[in-house]
């Protein structure tokens, strides 16, 4: 049986839970979205919520089109207009025709061999936070509901894949800065979980003593003052 654009793109979407990281996120994107999504061109997009600058870009074209877009497309780009304006996905063939056909975007599609543009916002934590971008050649036809419905989902779990990478990586330095203030203190401390098997030791520890250690790797809680942690 024939699979349907939409069980490509929760094919990504199970992607996207596997990703701990921002850096991470892009590799599904890249890599999976397009059995979902038919497109010659894909792209990702970190853009700056109040200026709109490109923060990062991650995309299967080639550079010089990223070039000819970003020298005078993303300036008079009426698919990218909408989406920020309404925060939802569009293609080109559902704007006014001449608003399309007359555009910087168009002229530096056209360049890279495309004509038809459909683009998605990244919401995370309430903000703007980029856009998903796709193109078709004019040997195509332009992109159709299904397609338009599959951007919606594939961007809002994007979406919710970058918050929740952002959050792992926002514990992850407030666990290094907490080590590195435990490990700045003069008395021995050792963090150990309710088992009493050891996480961490500061230095004041590891120079002074050595915590008995047993063969399962738990310590001797009636010798060490210690910090529990589940």
């Amino acid at each position: 049986m024939t699979r349907s654009i939409f069980d490509h793109t929760y094919d990504f979407v199970r992607a996207m839970q596997a990703t701990l990281t921002r850096a991470e996120v892009a590799d599904p994107f890249l890599g999976s979205v397009h059995n979902g999504i038919d497109a010659g061109a894909i792209g990702l997009y970190q853009i700056h919520a109040e200026s709109g600058q490109v923060m990062d870009v991650h995309a299967r074209v080639s550079v010089e089109f990223l070039d000819e877009y970003e020298t005078y497309g993303r300036t008079d780009d009426p698919v990218l207009e909408y989406v920020v304006e309404n925060q939802e996905p569009i293609d080109s063939s559902r704007l006014h025709r001449s608003a399309w056909a007359s555009s910087g975007a168009r002229a530096a599609l056209r360049v890279g061999g495309y004509e038809h543009s459909m683009e998605a916002p990244l919401i995370v934590s309430g903000r703007l936070f980029g856009t998903i971008n796709f193109a078709r050649d004019d040997s195509r036809t332009p992109f159709s509901s299904a397609d338009l419905s599959a951007a919606g989902i594939v961007s809002e779990h994007l979406s919710l894949a970058i918050e929740r990478a952002h959050r792992f990586e926002q514990s992850t330095n407030r666990a290094g800065i907490l080590e590195n203030a435990i490990d700045r203190i003069p008395q021995a401390i050792v963090i150990a979980d309710l088992h009493g098997r050891i996480l961490f030791r500061n230095r004041a520890a590891r120079r002074e003593w050595d915590a008995p250690i047993g063969d399962d790797g738990a310590i001797g809680l009636e010798r060490v003052c210690y910090l529990r942690t589940r």
